[in-house]
């Protein structure tokens, strides 16, 4: 990652961290916090996403927004959700585990249930940048 990206990334695990107080030399009590992604943060469903390998960005684009739509209505049903890339890493357990065919790759696990609301790490909201910070318009004068 490069500026500002790397900044926001890094900001964001400092207040996750910090909400759950593991000091950034904790080695092993962050890995236990990251190991939970593979435990679906206790959620009672997961769902695991893919597309076909030979499809390019445009298709990449609809894939994200397919997933923020499922969520958005996962969340009008009172449901809460989370978007786990961390499963991409685990193709070659995910992929034999669900029968995946060999044409599809794993692109992230949705996790979906009724968020803890006591939870530390849902504690804190991520600032947002300035539509000005990430987003530009040309030929508009």
């Amino acid at each position: 990652m490069w500026e500002p990206y790397s900044s926001r990334r890094e900001h964001h695990g400092v207040q996750l961290y910090g909400a759950l107080n593991i000091d950034r030399s904790d080695a092993v009590a962050r890995l236990d916090q990251y190991r939970r992604n593979y435990e679906f943060f206790n959620a009672p469903v997961a769902l695991f996403i893919a597309i076909d390998r030979r499809l390019g960005p445009g298709q990449w684009a609809d894939l994200g927004g397919y997933i923020h739509a499922l969520m958005f209505l996962a969340r009008g049903h009172g449901l809460d959700t989370c978007a786990q890339e961390s499963w991409a890493r685990m193709h070659r357990i995910v992929g034999p585990f669900v029968n995946m065919p060999p044409e599809l790759m794993l692109f992230c696990a949705v996790s979906i249930g009724y968020g803890d609301r006591g939870h530390p790490a849902n504690s804190f909201r991520s600032p947002r940048a300035e539509p000005q910070e990430f987003c530009r318009f040309f030929g508009f004068e």
